[in-house]
């Protein structure tokens, strides 16, 4: 009946997710990655038709989920909600696994345990379902209990083992930054039991390996991301976009809250004698991902996601196992709930993009529109539209990310002598000249985003092109409305 009510339990939280996710629109990371490889699976080159300034396994991880829409005809957006549906069932599998295997938790609070790592991993990413960050927590937490068993428990096979561990190894080279996760556990294994030896585990070896394999692959087939993209996004996007040092902060509050509490918690725990391997593997990786996330200097909500998802896991399990000891409920279980209940509330469940603005902006001048080119720096003027309005995106750019450090080298006159302000230039008008998008849509607002000074004429800028003259005559103004000029191409 205790399991029966418990695998009840998790079905429900599953499905409440999947209710929430297909009323939400998908957030525009994610939208950008699947234009990016369905322009993949046509025959486009990353880093050289596309330029994105990430590296390459957040988008190569989308591509077979739009491979396998592809196949059955189904809308590429649902199959992504559905893989990570899919995902969160089959971590929830490994999590139980590795607790029973780990025989520290009686069976109610195992599950009780479970239902709360099920509560993280499916409500906690919120409106942010399907960053990066959720496919890396998705991968990374059955590593943590896997390196977590006692040596006397029984091993799983070593097959087992090394799929585990290449998943892990997946999960930190999509944000190769995340390595500290994976050390800090280490290190805490180490304290721990003094064997160098059990860090060479299979696990350990298969992570290794892919790292090394994904490495060669991105020298082999994205030398553009070394030789040109790293400098370039280290000049041009690194330096501009992100918020100040107390916003990077304040996003991480509740994980640094939850830090204290676990704290606490792991105090009272060695105080009664009990075994703390698990509580200290989750913080230690908990702790790596939020030094991740201090690492990219951008404090954009998301990325705290890991860190945050992490913490409140080393609260939940620490509140468990001192339930499972004291045979009460303590001050440390209602500030374990009180953390979580604050993480969940942070942040809207569903996503909603403003994209019918700009739908509105389509109907009324161009409703028969293939094509689109949006003029802005946020992406998510133009994703997750193109996706609902079936559009192709006239751009090798998500969105014209360079504009900040051109704006800081130039505002009129001549151009300076700077390759990265021509490449801004001539990849844009390039690709007008290549893709003659059916609408052009320019941001003329003075508030444009992580732009110096606020505002940035586009137009201005691009005639310094001379071929860009001759395109933009084939485009007639149509109306200004909601800060975006909106221009159409000349019926022929």
């Amino acid at each position: 009946m205790q399991r029966a009510f418990f695998l009840v339990t998790v079905a429900i939280l599953i499905a409440a997710q999947a209710y929430l996710r297909f009323q939400s629109d998908i957030i525009q990371d994610c939208a950008w990655f699947i234009d990016v490889a369905e322009l993949l699976l046509d025959g486009k080159t990353l880093y050289l038709d596309i330029k994105e300034v990430n590296p390459p396994l957040g988008m190569w991880i989308i591509v077979p989920i739009v491979v396998f829409a592809k196949a059955l005809s189904i809308n590429a957006v649902s199959v992504t909600y559905s893989t990570l549906l899919g995902m969160s069932a089959a971590t929830l599998f490994l999590c139980n696994r590795y607790l029973h295997l780990n025989g520290l938790f009686q069976s109610s609070f195992r599950h009780l345990l479970v239902i709360a790592i099920a509560l993280a991993i499916l409500f906690f990413p919120a409106a942010f379902f399907a960053e990066r960050e959720h496919f890396i927590i998705l991968l990374f937490l059955p590593w943590i209990l896997l390196r977590s068993l006692p040596a006397r428990q029984i091993s799983p096979s070593a097959f087992e083992r090394i799929l585990v561990g290449a998943l892990a190894g997946i999960a930190i080279c999509i944000k190769p930054q995340s390595i500290f996760a994976p050390v800090f556990v280490e290190l805490i294994l180490y304290a721990r039991n003094h064997k160098i030896i059990e860090t060479f585990a299979f696990e350990n070896l298969s992570a290794a390996a892919v790292a090394i394999v994904y490495a060669i692959s991105v020298v082999i087939f994205t030398p553009l991301f070394f030789t040109e993209m790293i400098s370039l996004g280290a000049k041009a996007y690194v330096p501009f976009y992100g918020y100040p040092g107390y916003i990077i902060a304040l996003n991480a509050r509740w994980s640094i809250i939850a830090l204290l509490i676990a704290t606490v918690i792991i105090i009272r725990l060695k105080s009664l004698k009990a075994d703390t391997t698990i509580i200290s593997a989750l913080m230690a990786a908990s702790l790596g991902f939020m030094l991740s996330y201090v690492v990219q200097m951008k404090g954009f909500t998301y990325q705290i996601m890991p860190a945050s998802i992490l913490m409140w896991l080393t609260c939940a399990a620490g509140a468990v196992l001192l339930w499972q000891i004291e045979k009460k409920l303590s001050v440390h279980i209602f500030a374990s709930i009180a953390v979580g209940a604050f993480v969940l509330s942070d942040v809207p469940q569903t996503y909603v993009n403003s994209y019918k603005s700009i739908s509105t902006l389509l109907a009324n001048n161009a409703p028969n529109a293939k094509s689109i080119f949006i003029a802005s720096t946020r992406l998510d003027d133009g994703f997750p539209l193109v996706q609902k309005r079936n559009l192709m995106w006239a751009s090798r750019l998500p969105t014209q990310w360079l504009t900040p450090y051109v704006a800081s080298k130039w505002q009129s006159g001549s151009l300076p002598q700077d390759d990265i302000v021509y490449k801004a230039m001539d990849w844009t008008v390039s690709d007008l000249i290549k893709m003659k998008p059916d609408v052009v849509m320019i941001d003329v607002s003075k508030d444009q985003a992580y732009v110096p000074g606020g505002s940035f004429d586009y137009i201005k800028f691009w005639q310094n092109d001379p071929r860009f003259s001759e395109i933009w005559t084939h485009y007639e103004y149509r109306e200004t409305a909601r800060d975006l000029a909106v221009y159409t191409l000349r019926q022929k």
